[in-house]
């Protein structure tokens, strides 16, 4: 899977992600669920989120590609804590790259340090992130995405919940799995 330009922190994480989105589906998991408001779905690429993507003839490289684009942030490989990194990208792919990165701020300021909630990583963000108590970081962060998935389940989107708590709550090497 490496390819040009790919870090392996990258490639680990989205190959995890990709693993959720599909369910380990060789071939993609094509769906079209009318319940889901990403609509026509494929490596977990939606077309609400992809407008001008063909989602039904998207290949694996083509998503590879997306993600890298879109979801990564170089500056993730900077991240101590490997955890945080991982849930930052690929709760990014979940519910959106600054939503995912504004619940991480807010998690920062949460444990009084001043930073400003603007859905941006740059160095400020990563230094905050690399100097603060990890446990307590990650815990807060996914404290308040469980908050919000809880909040955001009421809007219709109820039928979701638990497949997006148990992808947030996994963690790799744990005894939980993937699905």
């Amino acid at each position: 899977m490496e390819q040009k330009g790919m870090s392996v922190r990258f490639a680990t994480y989205v190959s995890q992600t990709i693993a959720f989105e599909t369910a380990g589906d060789k071939a993609g998991a094509y769906h079209l669920d009318p319940n889901d408001k990403g609509g026509e779905t494929k490596w977990g690429i939606s077309k609400r989120a992809h407008p001008s993507e063909n989602i039904k003839a998207l290949t694996y490289n083509d998503a590879l590609r997306i993600y890298q684009i879109q979801y990564w942030n170089d500056l993730y490989d900077y991240i101590d804590d490997e955890r945080l990194a991982f849930k930052l990208f690929d709760m990014g792919v979940v519910s959106g790259k600054q939503r995912a990165i504004k619940l991480l701020q807010s998690s920062i300021r949460d444990l009084g340090t001043t930073i400003a909630v603007d859905g941006i990583v740059g160095p400020i963000t990563i230094t905050a992130i690399n100097i603060l108590d990890k446990e307590k970081l990650y815990a807060k962060y996914i404290e308040n995405y469980t908050k919000f998935f809880k909040r955001i389940s009421w809007l219709g989107n109820k039928r979701f919940l638990t497949g997006w708590l148990r992808r947030l709550n996994w963690v790799r090497g744990g005894d939980n799995k993937p699905w």
